[in-house]
């Protein structure tokens, strides 16, 4: 949940300036321990009465309160899924912990999905082989540079 406001907090109800007070002392606690360890904060969200830019635009002497809603599924035979385009699918089968399929190059990485090449060419999405081989790529490339580095990494969950 984020949280901005447009407003100082004495103009505010009890009730939302406790609510917003609440949050905002969090993020500055957060903020605190950051530069006592050297943490960039930047990300972390503002706090403070903001100017009517961004995410506050067209917001005038009001807070704005931004609820992310996260919601888990457990994937099931029959359930739908799309592969980064119009190449749909049904799940057939869930191959039980413990036996997924690997490659000999990777023992420790397990391959999460199989997809029909045909699938693709029927679908005239041709880019999703390049897509992947450029993925794959990019994940050996981010291996590679943190075995250089002596960065630790776990291979089963990149």
């Amino acid at each position: 949940m984020l949280r901005f406001r447009t407003c100082e907090l004495d103009e505010m109800s009890e009730s939302l300036r406790k609510f917003v007070s609440s949050y905002e002392r969090n993020v500055k606690q957060t903020k605190s321990i950051y530069s006592k360890y050297g943490i960039d904060s930047s990300a972390l969200p503002p706090v403070g009465k903001l100017d009517q830019i961004g995410k506050t635009k067209n917001l005038e002497d009001a807070v704005k309160i931004i609820f992310y809603i996260k919601y888990g599924d457990a994937m099931s035979v029959g359930d739908k899924i799309v592969f980064y385009s119009a190449n749909k699918g049904i799940i057939k089968y869930i191959i039980p912990k413990d036996v997924e399929p690997y490659t000999a190059f990777r023992p420790n990485e397990h391959i999460d999905s199989f997809m029909s090449l045909s699938s693709i060419s029927g679908r005239m999405t041709c880019s999703i082989p390049i897509f992947a081989s450029v993925s794959k790529l990019m994940v050996e490339l981010d291996r590679s540079i943190k075995d250089i580095a002596g960065i630790k990494y776990d291979e089963s969950r990149l």
